[in-house]
């Protein structure tokens, strides 16, 4: 009798099984991450790079406009200053904050009272405001009209940039028909748009800066109402 030898075939089987199983493991597991990765959720936008650089676009836009602000509001006209003291202190001096539309624009056209009187209100303005000359220089000439613009653009630098020198020629240019306080009390008329009363006031505002002592005397209160 020939002794029993194992079937080549369940031989091969068995481990062909085997065989075909450990391949087999890897590749489930790449299946298994697969079906993970595809959650059924969008995948990442690739906008948000875009939106990274737009936003660093936007920073860089940012600091450039911030640049050219910085040098045009390079003007003193911050409204707080430091000051260091010897003994290492630092004191702060705030300056109030004044509206800009408490002084309306000058008008080449109005009346001289009206000019002279913008003028007295801005230099009033610019006082309580503690304003440096470089912030003076350039609130004035925000409130110029075109004409007076056109003026100011004609003048040598060293003048836009001293205030003492603009706000002389200013006033002799916009406030050169005036006259003194008492010519301008003396030639007073009462404007069709004010009553009487308002008139009275006006005319009570101008007598007090001339210095005429209206009050002191009833025939000078009837000279003044005259």
């Amino acid at each position: 009798m020939h002794p029993e030898q194992p079937k080549s075939g369940d031989s091969g089987s068995s481990k062909s099984g085997s065989g075909k199983r450990s391949p087999n493991r890897p590749e489930s597991r790449k299946s298994s991450t697969r079906k993970a990765k595809d959650p059924g959720s969008p995948p990442s936008d690739p906008g948000d790079d875009s939106d990274s650089s737009s936003d660093d676009g936007d920073n860089s836009d940012s600091s450039s406009s911030g640049s050219e602000d910085s040098l045009d509001n390079d003007d003193g006209s911050g409204i707080a200053a430091a000051k260091t003291t010897k003994d290492g202190t630092t004191v702060w001096n705030f300056r109030p904050y004044i509206n800009y539309n408490a002084v309306e624009k000058f008008n080449d056209t109005a009346s001289k009272e009206d000019r002279v009187n913008r003028w007295e209100r801005f230099t009033d303005m610019a006082a309580q405001g503690s304003w440096p000359d470089k912030m003076k220089i350039r609130q004035l000439r925000s409130r110029m009209p075109a004409t007076i613009r056109d003026w100011y653009a004609q003048l040598p630098k060293s003048t836009h940039h001293n205030w003492k020198l603009l706000s002389t020629k200013f006033k002799k240019l916009y406030c050169r028909t005036t006259g003194s306080y008492a010519e301008r009390y003396f030639t007073m008329k009462m404007r069709s748009s004010e009553t009487a009363l308002q008139f009275f006031y006006r005319l009570n505002a101008a007598a007090v800066k001339a210095e005429i002592p209206f009050q002191t005397s009833s025939k000078r209160r009837e000279l003044h109402l005259r």
